[in-house]
């Protein structure tokens, strides 16, 4: 069984990455954290601060059709790309700050965004989180 919330790791911002094996690094994507639940009724998707965003990104329900089972966690970021095909935090910050359903189906058609996936904490139902990377 899923929990109903995960609070996403926070990333540290540093200007070369770390040298020693026992660290690991990524892109910074410039967008917005988020947590998605993959259940069998659909998805759930929840930002950082655990407030549900599932219906502001209704495109991320295609990760449902892609994955073949439920019980599955991904943590990642939703970005949005510049006319450069650079990641634009501002632009995404136009499709997370849309709350009526109207401007929600507009900004869509206007600001596409696509999930960044960092990480798999649960698989089957089963938090892998403790396994090795």
């Amino acid at each position: 069984m899923l929990p109903a919330t995960i609070k996403p790791m926070e990333p540290v911002l540093k200007e070369k990455p770390p040298g020693e094996k026992k660290y690991l690094h990524s892109v910074k994507w410039d967008g917005v954290r988020q947590i998605v639940f993959l259940e069998q009724d659909g998805i759930r998707i929840h930002n950082r601060k655990l407030r549900d965003r599932t219906r502001i990104y209704p495109e991320l329900q295609v990760l449902k059709e892609m994955a073949s089972e439920s019980g599955v966690v991904f943590d990642g970021e939703v970005i949005a790309l510049n006319g450069k095909g650079q990641p634009d935090f501002a632009r995404v910050m136009r499709r997370d700050n849309c709350m009526s359903q109207q401007a929600i189906k507009t900004v869509q058609r206007e600001v596409p965004v696509f999930y960044m996936i960092f990480d798999l904490l649960y698989h089957k139902g089963e938090s892998i989180m403790h396994l090795p990377l």
